[in-house]
């Protein structure tokens, strides 16, 4: 019976490690994608204000006066 409750024990202890490893590589996984994502993000904020700002730009340019 000992040597039941022994493995038992061990069992569940092995059990939960590899619970908490994966866990944790879900977390690290998580944060990974996220501040990927988070980069990808700020990239895009400042495409996107360059676009404006370049569409600003090109609107308020003077009219091109002609040549002739």
């Amino acid at each position: 019976m000992r040597e039941l409750e022994t493995w038992k024990k061990q069992s569940d202890e092995d059990e939960a490690k590899n619970d908490e490893a994966r866990l944790e590589n879900d977390r690290i996984l998580k944060r990974k994608e996220f501040l990927s994502r988070e980069d990808e993000s700020k990239e895009n904020r400042k495409l996107s204000s360059l676009r404006k700002l370049a569409a600003r730009t090109h609107h308020q340019r003077p009219p091109e006066s002609p040549t002739d």
